[in-house]
């Protein structure tokens, strides 16, 4: 692997980038897999002093709540269904949040809320992709939406399966070789002409 500080060597690399998976996979050579990018509405919200806030993801019907990064906790929705053009899905989504919150969260309209967009990694069928790209099982991916509760189990089954070198039999429905094996033309239309680095 090339570093700003060189070329280090390791027996197994994984990526867990999130939206950067792609161009992290084509400029090592790799096919890229049917990823999308669903921006999506995020409100961080301030917890009234004395109060212990929230310690680990909730989830309550649509809406999803986690430790924001500046104390306070951090809330989202599932993503709005359908096709329809990107500024009307992002507010659809964001009165769904406030609909939501309202009725989960005690006195949410008053308190302090700083709005911003996330911008979620989609595996193209919605489900995690984790596992090998390469023959040699060398190269992992672990890219899905919803990283942040499912990163530890993701995580500690990925190292078994590279540590050990078996497969985890609860990862067989999410390997990457189904997006690998399917939709060559995304493929190709997908890829820019150069894709050198």
């Amino acid at each position: 692997m090339r570093l700003t500080t060189g070329i280090e060597v390791f027996d197994s690399l994984v990526l867990a980038a999130g939206n950067d998976t792609n161009t992290l996979l084509t400029s090592g050579g790799f096919m890229p897999l049917r990823l999308t990018a669903a921006p999506g509405p995020l409100v961080d919200l301030c917890c009234a002093l004395g109060t212990q806030g929230v310690r680990r993801a909730i989830y309550a019907d649509k809406l999803h709540i986690r430790p924001g990064d500046h104390g306070g906790f951090l809330a989202g929705v599932t993503a709005a269904a359908g096709d329809g053009p990107e500024h009307e899905r992002m507010e659809e989504e964001r009165r769904s949040l406030i609909s939501s919150a309202s009725q989960w969260i005690m006195n949410f309209a008053e308190m302090g809320q700083r709005w911003a967009v996330g911008v979620r990694p989609m595996p193209a069928d919605g489900r995690p992709m984790i596992g090998a790209i390469d023959e040699d099982r060398t190269v992992y991916v672990a890219v899905m939406h919803g990283g942040i509760t499912l990163g530890p189990l993701a995580g500690r089954l990925v190292a078994s399966e590279i540590v050990q070198e078996n497969e985890a039999i609860e990862l067989n429905a999410y390997r990457p070789r189904r997006s690998i094996a399917q939709d060559a033309d995304w493929r190709e239309q997908t890829l820019s002409p150069d894709r050198s680095m």
